[in-house]
């Protein structure tokens, strides 16, 4: 438990993960200059990590734009309490005997006592470091930097030789540390990297989460075993000469001060401040001459956040398994491993929604605090949040709106990122970003969907869902190339791509499977049916379709006569992806639980959680996305969670029902909930029909007696069908699905669409509301 900070506290503890500690400088006032109260706090927090069990990995951070500006020196030199990394006396000596004892202490001891830590060290930097500061870094183990991040000592200008920690030789070699000595101008994230100071250099927008995912990594390995590694490293640069150098470089250091004492009074050359002070303003050594355009050229590419370099993709392999790992790691989890993954992963993301004023608020007004949520069980403590309150958010907060951890003028810190939109069946379509983990992880999640289906690398897959604001098709289609080695083919949806040359496309590339609706799949076996087409010809192996409510398979049925290969279904939404898939046992839907984490809510009630196994409101959280973060998001899509077990398929997993309809266009018919998707199931069973239909809400009745009723439009199959015979049948087979009674009003076929939307983009509308109109 990590205990509170004091009112005065310098430096800040939290533990973003299991396994990880990360101490944060926290003086972000005076740039986190250093005062012999920051030193000795930071000394406490890092001996107190270096004792805790629990910690594996240490991670010094700092708040604010700047890492440090080096020691304070309008502070009092002089030591908050015993000393700690000596056993010197004489601190209250005068002259320069004080002095010496002072940062034999407290700068070159700490520092020294720092680097010998037990335990895995990484300095996570960014903005300007300077003199002192890198006292602070180069005692760590690694160093991640921001690309924006800056290292400069020009305290040469203060008549001494150089921070007391005096490693700049071995840090950089022996040429480029004269320059950096001699002229005080600071060197660049890339630079520092290319000599080895510092191992990584990211985009200053995802610092944290690429230090968090190192330090995680390195977690997971033999603490006793890095513990070797470390200090077999440290003794190979000491066996270099490299303490000898500090000591006799610390010795001419304090002879620098001694000097500036006699000569001036005081323990710094006064002329040099104005120096150090433009070296403290100063973020990039200026280009002269000639050498400037091709410097500028270098500095804007340099800044390029390019997609391939903005992931550790080894890590991200590692934490969410494409196929064939998936179901050789995650998908094999038993309960308790999945829960403590699950909970590992809950907790970082309640740490990035706290940052975002849309959870900030809504938590805070309900009584929550950073600490509140520390497992999957605490999070039924967290308030839901609708796509209505997402649509609040962005009206209130253009053009993302304040869910997003960024605005329009922020985002820059967050690069690379995707602009996907609702692809919602009611409203407006909303923005929604994505940076590169979230694009990612639904891409994985696709791909380990087609895998589970039979898909294997090579396999051509077609996919009449238009790649264009809706998120969907683009997951697939990325996951598919990504992480599968399958080869898409966007053909895009009937009004892009029409349906007989969908067809012709499919002969002529050999289509192995498909990614689309299931409405559509009927109507280009229709359109085939029409022209002569052989479905049966095609190669085709598997059908991934979103089915909706398909509770008595009559859809699925349908489909795989016509076409000939199985259909699987899947579930996912616009928010978090294809978090659900159907195998090849066809018994109900994966989950993949290392993404997500799902509840069940009354419909009626969403305070109440659904009866266990019954069907309710579906509620997901995100575990994987912090852009944005999805904490107890309410789908309003009705389901049912299964209990989780082994399939014969070998996954072990929570698995999801077929969808029972959407609560948000769930209509109240006389006192019965009535979702229009159940309309499906007995109207294609009906051959006469073509199993298209439209519920229409009109209103009856005037004032008190005012009431809603339903008719449903059903289209015939042909003009031979008899609508008088058929209609009476489909009210009788209504009522027995619906519980209540409904009027059916028979129309050709072909007439819904301008209202379903059938063959066009998005998901078929079953819902036309005509109350009040």
């Amino acid at each position: 438990m990590i205990p509170p900070a004091a009112p005065d506290a310098r430096v800040r503890v939290e533990m973003p993960a299991d396994g990880v500690t990360r101490i944060h400088l926290a003086r972000p006032e005076k740039r986190n200059a250093q005062d012999p109260a920051l030193l000795y706090q930071l000394d406490a927090a890092l001996a107190a990590a270096a004792a805790d069990p629990e910690v594996r990995v240490i991670v010094l951070a700092a708040d604010g734009p700047d890492f440090s500006s080096g020691h304070d020196l309008a502070a009092p030199f002089r030591l908050p309490g015993p000393p700690t990394a000596t056993m010197g006396g004489g601190f209250d000596a005068p002259g320069v005997e004080g002095h010496l004892a002072f940062e034999c202490e407290a700068f070159l001891g700490l520092c020294r006592r720092w680097r010998e830590l037990p335990k895995p060290t990484i300095a996570q930097v960014q903005g300007r470091v300077i003199a002192g500061g890198l006292m602070l870094v180069w005692p760590m183990d690694l160093v991640v930097a921001a690309r924006d991040a800056t290292f400069a000592d020009p305290v040469a200008a203060f008549g001494v030789n150089g921070a007391e920690y005096f490693v700049h030789a071995f840090e950089l070699g022996a040429r480029r540390a004269k320059e950096l000595l001699f002229t005080g101008e600071p060197i660049g994230a890339d630079e520092a990297r290319a000599m080895g100071m510092v191992n990584r250099v990211v985009e200053p927008g995802r610092l944290e989460e690429e230090t968090l995912e190192l330090a995680r990594r390195i977690a997971r390995r033999s603490p006793f075993g890095l513990r070797l590694a470390k200090t077999s490293v440290n003794r190979s640069s000491d066996a270099q000469g490299m303490q000898q150098a500090i000591d006799v470089a610390f010795a001419l250091h304090n002879l620098g001060h001694a000097n500036n004492l006699a000569r001036f009074g005081s323990i710094v050359d006064p002329s040099g401040t104005e120096h150090v002070r433009d070296a403290g303003r100063s973020r990039l050594p200026a280009v002269h001459g000639n050498e400037h355009q091709r410097a500028q050229e270098v500095l804007v590419s340099v800044e390029v956040p390019y997609y391939w370099k903005a992931l550790d993709w080894d890590a991200f392999m590692a934490d969410y398994p494409p196929p064939p790992l998936f179901e050789q790691t995650v998908g094999l989890y038993g309960d308790e491993q999945i829960r403590e993954l699950q909970d590992e992963r809950l907790r970082a993301r309640m740490r990035d929604a706290w940052q975002v004023p849309f959870y900030r608020k809504r938590w805070a007004a309900a009584g929550l605090d950073e600490g509140s949520v520390r497992s999957i069980e605490d999070l039924r403590h967290v308030p839901l949040f609708t796509s209505d309150d997402l649509k609040v958010a962005i009206d209130e907060s253009p053009p993302f709106g304040d869910h997003h951890p960024f605005d329009r003028e922020t985002m820059l810190n967050h690069l690379p990122l995707k602009l996907q939109t609702s692809g919602g069946t009611t409203g407006l379509p909303r923005p929604t970003m994505f940076d590169i983990t979230a694009w990612e992880v639904q891409a994985v999640q696709a791909a380990r969907a087609f895998w589970a289906m039979g898909a294997r690398p090579g396999d051509v897959i077609q996919i009449p869902v238009t790649t264009s604001l809706s998120n969907g098709p683009w997951s697939v289609t990325t996951g598919l190339q990504h992480w599968l080695g399958a080869v898409p083919v966007t053909t895009g949806s009937g009004l892009v791509t029409p349906s007989e040359r969908q067809l012709e496309l499919a002969s002529a590339y050999g289509t192995n499977g498909w990614h689309a609706f299931g409405e559509y799949l009927g109507r280009l076996a229709e359109v085939a049916d029409a022209v002569g087409f052989d479905l049966h010809s095609l190669p085709t192996r598997y059908i991934q379709a979103m089915l909706g409510n398909d509770s008595t398979g009559e859809l699925r049925r349908a489909l795989e006569k016509a076409w000939g290969a199985p259909v699987y279904d899947i579930y996912g939404t616009h928010e978090i992806g294809m978090i659900a898939f159907e195998c090849r046992e066809q018994n109900g839907r994966h989950v993949s639980e290392d993404t997500v984490y799902l509840e069940t809510v009354d419909v009626d009630d969403p305070s109440r959680p659904a009866d266990p196994g019954g069907p309710g409101d579906l509620v997901a959280t995100s575990l994987h996305r912090n852009v944005p973060p999805i904490i107890r998001f309410n789908t309003k899509d009705a389901l049912a969670i299964l209990p989780r077990d082994r399939c014969a398929c070998g996954l072990v997993t929570t698995r999801l029902s077929g969808l029972t309809g959407r609560s948000d266009e769930m209509v109240k018919l006389r006192g019965q909930n009535v979702f229009p998707m159940a309309c499906q199931d007995p109207v294609r069973a009906d051959p006469r029909t073509n199993g298209q239909f439209l519920c229409v809400l009109h209103s009856a009745g005037t004032g008190l007696a005012s009431r809603t009723e339903m008719t449903i439009r059903v289209e015939r199959g042909s003009s031979e069908v008899d609508a008088g015979a058929l209609r009476p049948d489909l009210e009788a087979a209504l009522k027995n699905a619906l519980g209540v009674r409904v009027d059916v009003e028979v129309v050709e076929a072909g007439e819904l669409s301008p209202y379903t939307g059938l063959g066009g983009e998005g998901k078929i509308r079953r819902l036309l509301d005509l109350r009040g109109k």
